[in-house]
C-alpha cells in the first residue's frame, strides 16, 4: 500500500518524540546494513507489551475513516537483537510511502476497484484460520451453469500487470497522523491534503 510522503515524515516525528520521552527505548542499528531501518531496543521480547512502549497510531484517510494501527501493525522483529523492533513503514519514493504487509497483519482487506475504496476489518487471523480448517464444511465447488448462455459467468480475471487504470491520484491520501498512547503528552500536527 503506497501513501504519500506527509504521513511518513508525521510519523517519524511522532517516533523521534516517543524516543525522547520513553527512556527505555533507544535508536539502534538495523539488521541489515544495506538498509537505513530505524530500529529501537529496549521494548522487550513478548510483542503483546509492545503497546507499553510504542503508541497505537491512527491513520485518518482523506474521507474521514480511519484505521487504527497498533504497535504490532507497524513494527517488526530486529532479527538480531533480541527486544529489538524495526519500524515497518518505508520511503518509497520521493513523494510516496510505503505501508508494508505488516500494517494489515490481523486485518481483512476488501479492494473495490469498481468505486475506487479499500476497506479494513480487524480481526485474529490464526483464530479465523483455526475455525475455517475445522469446521468440518467442504470447500465450494466452482460454479458450473445449466443454462447455454456462457455471459452468466464471470471467467477468473488474471493478476493485473503494472499500475491500474482507474486508481484515482489521490485516492488513498492518509491526511491526518494521531497516537494513543497513555504517557505521551505531545501534539502532532494533521497534514491536510
Amino acid at each position: 500500500m503506497v501513501m504519500f510522503r506527509p504521513f511518513l515524515h508525521d510519523y517519524l516525528a511522532m517516533l523521534m518524540q516517543i524516543l525522547r520521552e520513553v527512556h527505555s527505548l533507544k535508536r539502534v542499528r538495523g539488521p541489515d546494513p544495506n538498509y537505513d531501518d530505524i530500529c529501537f531496543s529496549g521494548a522487550g521480547r513478548d510483542v503483546s507489551q509492545l503497546s507499553k512502549s510504542f503508541p497505537a497510531v491512527e491513520m485518518v484517510f482523506n474521507n474521514g475513516n480511519k484505521l487504527l494501527l497498533s504497535p504490532e501493525n507497524y513494527l517488526f522483529r530486529h532479527t538480531k537483537l533480541i527486544g529489538a523492533y524495526c519500524l515497518g513503514i518505508f520511503a518509497n519514493t520521493e513523494s510516496t510511502t510505503l505501508l508494508g504487509g505488516i500494517v494489515v497483519r490481523n486485518t481483512l482487506v476488501t479492494y473495490d476497484r469498481d468505486n475506487d475504496r479499500i476497506g479494513f476489518l480487524k480481526t485474529n487471523c490464526s483464530e479465523l484460520w483455526r475455525r475455517l480448517k475445522i469446521s468440518g464444511a467442504p470447500a465450494p465447488a466452482p460454479s458450473v451453469s445449466q443454462s447455454n448462455d456462457t455471459n452468466l459467468e464471470i471467467p477468473p480475471a488474471s493478476a493485473p500487470s503494472g499500475s491500474p487504470a482507474n486508481v484515482l491520484p489521490g485516492a488513498w491520501h492518509i491526511t491526518c497522523i494521531l497516537a494513543m498512547f497513555p504517557v505521551f503528552l505531545g501534539f502532532f500536527p494533521c497534514t491536510v491534503l
